[in-house]
């Protein structure tokens, strides 16, 4: 239970869920003090510049969580149209100060199916 404590996602199947970037942030480099406006502000302009959505995320969780937003969690979900991946999940805790992404994965019976069903409607075949 302890271990599920520090890592809510311990019990998810790594075929299922691939677990892309992980981001911890020390207590010293979070945000103590933020506002609405200033997160507008940020995510308008800086927040284009980070380079890794997970670590934009993790920013925002700890901006919402200092400009007053009783966050325990966060989490933000993305659909893709890639052929193995359905997604992307985007999870912070306050608790562990961690923020990772969570992709779930096609299973191999949809990924033939989708194949399926894409030769049978001509697109394949340029019919």
């Amino acid at each position: 239970m302890a271990d599920a404590i520090q890592n809510p996602l311990v019990n998810i199947d790594p075929r299922v869920f691939v677990t892309g970037d992980v981001v911890e942030r020390p207590p010293a480099e979070r945000p103590k003090h933020d506002t609405i406006d200033a997160i507008i502000d940020w995510l308008a302009g800086p927040a284009q510049h980070i380079p890794l959505l997970v670590r934009e995320f993790d920013e925002y969780a700890w901006r919402m969580l200092a400009a007053g937003f009783p966050l325990l969690r966060a989490t933000l979900h993305l659909h893709t149209l890639h052929p193995q991946y359905l997604g992307a999940t985007f999870i912070w805790w306050r608790s562990t100060g961690r923020c990772q992404s969570q992709i779930p994965a096609r299973s191999r019976d949809r990924q033939l199916e989708d194949w399926r069903t894409f030769i049978s409607m001509g697109w394949f075949t340029g019919m």
